[in-house]
């Protein structure tokens, strides 16, 4: 990374222009094509010139001026950047999608291209915007950040072409005053049990009410939650969650119940799924998670009646899992490994989110 391209120091100010994001966007490899190439060949700036951000729509007559205030995650590993600045609405946090953030990954196999740098942060940016838009005027300030807008901005560069400028998008945030998940550390901080409980029932509560509004985070782990303050077993405890990059908007109805109530965490936070993996893995659970979980949300008001069609929906393949394949239907008459049929293939498809 060419550090001396990349201008967010303390104290430097930039006007930026409403900026109306692209549709969210698949992780293709449409950016891949040239990339070992261009590496050789051109410096990063250069590679951002001819790939700039999907473009969306830029009103240019919307702007403001914004001042760095502060790095809030200093070295933090390949993303996008969360940086404090003054401006619009006070002290917020600025997230930016730079390239220049975003590290090159290695290509892994000849059936799996890896993304860049540059579809990467379009893909982030557009989920993040897409998600924020669909959800902030409900939920911003409460489970999420309070949301103040997707933005560009237009940085000076200097190419072998000559000075010119390139586009780098954002979104402005809530800077939330709380702790990350991740530096709690419950094992070396000796956290009683009934703390971790009511901090993972808040985290549950707060996904479930995401989950209802039609957005599925993508990517919940300790280190994409802030806890809000210091009594862990307040029963007013804030628990938020950040970085939607990895999110996705639904437009099905199918699977959000009539009532508009959310699904009762019983059919989508079962013991047997993964929903919990990562914190029990962590040190946060350390009880039978199943008996809590009907302990406490069972018969709950606050969550839709489950139904015999909705415990199907979501517990169907727990509750009535599919036979054993027959090796003689693995393979079709060839035999080798190549030769799959293609009705086992279907029956290890894994099931749909």
């Amino acid at each position: 990374m060419d550090e001396t391209a990349i201008p967010y120091s303390q104290g430097a100010k930039f006007t930026i222009y409403r900026h109306v994001p692209p549709e969210p966007t698949p992780l293709d490899s449409r950016y891949c094509k040239r990339r070992d190439v261009e590496e050789l060949r051109m410096t990063f700036i250069e590679r951002c010139l001819i790939h700039p951000p999907l473009p969306g729509t830029t009103l240019w007559a919307e702007s403001s001026s914004i001042t760095i205030t502060d790095d809030i995650i200093p070295g933090s590993g390949p993303g996008a950047r969360l940086l404090g600045v003054n401006g619009v609405n006070g002290n917020v946090v600025a997230k930016i999608y730079d390239p220049l953030y975003y590290q090159t990954p290695t290509p892994s196999d000849s059936y799996h291209v890896d993304p860049t740098p540059f579809l990467n942060a379009d893909h982030q940016y557009a989920h993040e915007a897409a998600a924020y838009a669909k959800v902030s005027s409900r939920l911003g300030g409460t489970i999420i950040p309070e949301y103040h807008g997707s933005y560009t901005c237009e940085l000076p560069v200097v190419s072998v072409s000559g000075a010119t400028t390139r586009s780098v998008r954002l979104i402005l945030i809530e800077r939330i005053p709380g702790t990350c998940m991740r530096d709690l550390q419950p094992r070396r901080m000796r956290i009683p049990q009934h703390q971790r409980a009511n901090v993972m029932a808040k985290i549950v509560d707060a996904e479930s009410l995401l989950f209802s509004c039609k957005v599925g985070h993508g990517d919940l782990n300790p280190r994409n939650i802030i806890v809000c303050g210091g009594d862990l077993g307040d029963t007013d405890l804030r628990v938020v969650l950040i970085d939607l990059g990895s999110s996705r908007v639904y437009v099905d109805d199918s699977f959000i119940d009539p009532s508009g109530l959310p699904l009762s965490p019983l059919l989508r936070w079962d013991a047997r799924g993964y929903s919990h993996q990562n914190f029990e893995a962590l040190g946060w659970i350390d009880w039978d998670w199943q008996t809590w979980l009907e302990q406490r949300w069972s018969g709950s008001n606050a969550y839709a009646p489950i139904t015999k069609k909705s415990r199907e929906d979501w517990l169907g393949r727990y509750d009535n899992p599919p036979p054993p394949i027959p090796l003689s239907a693995m393979y079709t008459s060839g035999g080798s490994l190549g030769s799959m049929s293609s009705a086992a293939r279907a029956m290890l498809m894994p099931p749909p989110p």
